[in-house]
């Protein structure tokens, strides 16, 4: 979370922005679900990395406050 690390906000604004330009948008819950959010996933390695913010996806990248990680499945 942003606010446990604020000598690393440059950083964490920074991935933010690479997920937004570089990430694919998919739906949250997958389907069959009926998705809630479309949040953009940026795949590094053998994870999934996602930003939110109060309202989630579509925060501007200084006003995320949280990137998530999920191994790919």
């Amino acid at each position: 979370m942003k606010a446990w690390r604020p000598d690393l906000l440059e950083d964490f604004v920074a991935l933010c922005q690479l997920i937004g330009a570089h990430g694919v948008q998919e739906p949250w819950p997958p389907p069959p679900a009926r998705p809630i959010y479309h949040n953009h996933y940026l795949v590094l390695g053998k994870h999934k990395y996602w930003a939110m913010g109060p309202q989630g996806d579509s925060d501007p990248p200084d006003e995320k406050t949280v990137i998530n990680r999920a191994p790919l499945t």
